[in-house]
């Protein structure tokens, strides 16, 4: 696990995964999005990256779809 936090470190992989996330929530969000548009963009790239992760056994096909459905009802306000 210290192997791998040290090539993230090394490579900054992490800041450029976050640079790449704040670069996605501006172009969905717009350049200011208030506190509440912000956490729906987090809860939106964040629970598709999630569920690739989260359901490796499930086919793209099917999960696809659903993760999309999902992220696009974060972004939309939808009720949780």
């Amino acid at each position: 696990m210290v192997r791998e936090l040290f090539t993230l470190a090394h490579l900054d992989l992490a800041e450029r995964l976050f640079d790449w996330r704040r670069r996605l929530t501006v172009l969905l969000l717009g350049p200011e999005p208030d506190l509440a548009a912000r956490v729906r963009g987090v809860v939106a790239i964040g629970g598709l990256s999630d569920c690739t992760v989260a359901f490796p056994e499930s086919l793209a096909d099917e999960l696809g779809p659903m993760a999309v459905a999902a992220a696009l009802a974060a972004l939309e306000g939808a009720p949780a």
